[in-house]
């Protein structure tokens, strides 16, 4: 725990500064208005779906378990498609996914200090700091959803930046804050 004593400011103030950031960058910032497409009828997309009374979570079709891929009659219905998910929402609890949020930010900060406080130690520089930091960040904040993006085929460009950004952010920070070694 010495890790915690000693980086507890930079991780706080990592998880704040990003949790902000994500907020400007989901609020302000327009770099993610085109992450999704209008379907072409609109109305008539959301009214075929409202008449379904579909409860909230995630619907894949045509929907196949590995096994009924051997079927002739389900591998045809998957050729004519039109194939997707899709995924139905409650009202979102802005409250607490806001919370969530924030503490995604503040456990991602915990975890990249309790590695670069082993790694590196009191005696680091800041470039190196920097370095490692950063390095983890954009590692974390860069690669979150890319593998579930290739099969199901989510935009990620914008995500990227933003991680990119979340990435050098906490390298700075941390170095920023990094404690100095003790006075011999």
């Amino acid at each position: 725990m010495e890790f915690l004593i000693n980086l507890w400011l930079p991780i706080l103030i990592c998880g704040i500064v990003l949790f902000f950031t994500s907020s400007l960058f989901w609020t302000v910032l327009p770099h993610h208005e085109d992450d999704h497409k209008k379907a072409p009828d609109e109305e008539a997309l959301m009214g075929a779906i409202r008449t379904l009374d579909l409860p909230a979570g995630p619907y894949m079709f045509p929907f196949l378990r590995h096994a009924e891929m051997k079927d002739e009659a389900k591998q045809e219905l998957y050729k004519q498609g039109p194939r997707g998910l899709l995924i139905i929402w409650d009202i979102p609890n802005m409250g607490r996914n806001l919370g969530l949020t924030l503490t995604y930010f503040l456990l991602i900060s915990l975890i990249i200090g309790y590695i670069a406080w082993e790694a590196l130690g009191v005696d680091a520089t800041f470039l190196k700091v920097f370095q490692i930091v950063g390095a983890m960040g954009l590692l974390v904040y860069c690669s979150s959803g890319h593998l579930r993006a290739i099969w199901f085929r989510h935009p990620k460009l914008m995500d990227t930046i933003d991680g990119i950004a979340y990435g050098v952010m906490s390298g700075l920070i941390f170095a920023s804050l990094w404690p100095s070694p003790p006075a011999v």
